[in-house]
């Protein structure tokens, strides 16, 4: 039989120093992994740290930009929505929220081609303002 060692009044065979040192060797090795894996931990907590920081001054101007873009589109959308409710005081402010920029240009473009088309007839019936355009169709052809 093997002898015991005896530490601290409890005796220990040789195979269980062996699995003792097996198992000491084994947790200095799970210790060293377990604080390289924190070590790594602690590296992406700061890296998305610094992440969460550049997202934050991204998001702000993103912000900041779509007020400069909304106030260069109100700059824009102001006169054309004033000369449609001058030709048109039916409309409210309000009727204009959901319209883009384009729909605005065109309605504008119409209701100044109607306001020209109502200051050239100067009273006169819409058949005195066809038959004038046919007058000046047929002087040129006749040219």
């Amino acid at each position: 039989m093997a002898e015991s060692i005896v530490v601290d009044g409890v005796g220990y065979t040789p195979e269980m120093v062996k699995k003792l040192v097996a198992d000491s060797a084994a947790l200095t090795e799970a210790q060293k992994t377990a604080s390289e894996t924190k070590k790594l931990l602690d590296a992406r907590e700061v890296a998305f740290v610094d992440q969460g920081k550049a997202l934050a001054a991204s998001e702000a101007r993103i912000v900041t930009m779509q007020a400069t873009i909304d106030a260069a589109e109100q700059e824009k959308r102001a006169p054309l929505i004033k000369q449609i409710m001058d030709a048109t005081p039916t409309l409210k402010i309000e009727d204009f929220k959901a319209w883009d920029l384009k729909r605005l240009t065109d309605t504008a473009a119409s209701t100044l081609e109607a306001a020209r088309l109502r200051a050239k007839t100067d009273g006169k019936g819409t058949k005195s303002v066809v038959d004038d355009a046919y007058a000046k169709i047929g002087a040129k052809g006749g040219k």
